[in-house]
C-alpha cells in the first residue's frame, strides 16, 4: 500500500513538473513529431523548447536528429533534380564536351554532400537506403563521363 502510495506521489510530482515547465513539455511534443517522420515540425518544436531552455538534452536530442534526417532528405531531393536534368542532357541527340563537363560537376556535387551526412544520426532506413542509391547511380554516372571525356 506504501509502495502505491509513493509511486503516485512520483508520478504526481513528474506530470506536474512537466505541466509546469514548458520546455519539457514541448520536447515530448518533438519527440512524438519525430517518431512518426514529421522532422521538420520535431526541429521546429526542439529548437523552441531549447530556446525556452538551453539545457534541455531531450530537445537537443530531436532536433540534432531531426536537422541530420533533414539533411539527408534535402540531399535526397537535390540527387533527383540533378539525375532529372542530366537525364535531359542525355536525351540530346548529340553530347557536347559542355554537357559532359556539366553531368560531371553535378554528379561531383552530389558525391561531395553524401560524404559529409550525418548517418549515424539518422534514424530512417528508408531515407539512408534512398541517399545511397543516389550516391552509387552518380558515382557511375561520374565515372562514365570521366571516361567519355578522354
Amino acid at each position: 500500500m506504501k509502495l502505491i502510495i509513493v509511486v503516485t506521489i512520483i508520478f504526481g510530482l513528474l506530470v506536474g513538473y512537466l505541466q509546469f515547465n514548458p520546455s519539457y513539455k514541448l520536447s515530448i511534443e518533438a519527440k512524438y513529431y519525430y517518431t512518426i517522420g514529421e522532422y521538420e515540425i520535431a526541429y521546429q518544436i526542439a529548437e523552441k523548447s531549447l530556446r525556452i531552455r538551453e539545457y534541455n538534452t531531450m530537445a537537443l536530442h530531436i532536433k540534432t536528429r531531426s536537422g541530420a534526417t533533414l539533411e539527408v532528405i534535402s540531399f535526397n531531393l537535390e540527387a533527383r533534380e540533378f539525375l532529372a536534368k542530366i537525364k535531359v542532357i542525355i536525351s540530346k541527340t548529340e553530347i557536347g564536351r559542355n554537357d559532359k563537363l556539366r553531368t560531371k560537376m553535378m554528379s561531383d556535387v552530389i558525391i561531395s554532400k553524401y560524404y559529409n551526412l550525418k548517418f549515424p544520426m539518422v534514424e530512417d532506413e528508408k531515407i539512408q537506403n534512398l541517399a545511397l542509391k543516389f550516391f552509387r547511380k552518380f558515382q557511375k554516372i561520374n565515372k562514365q563521363v570521366i571516361n567519355s571525356l578522354k
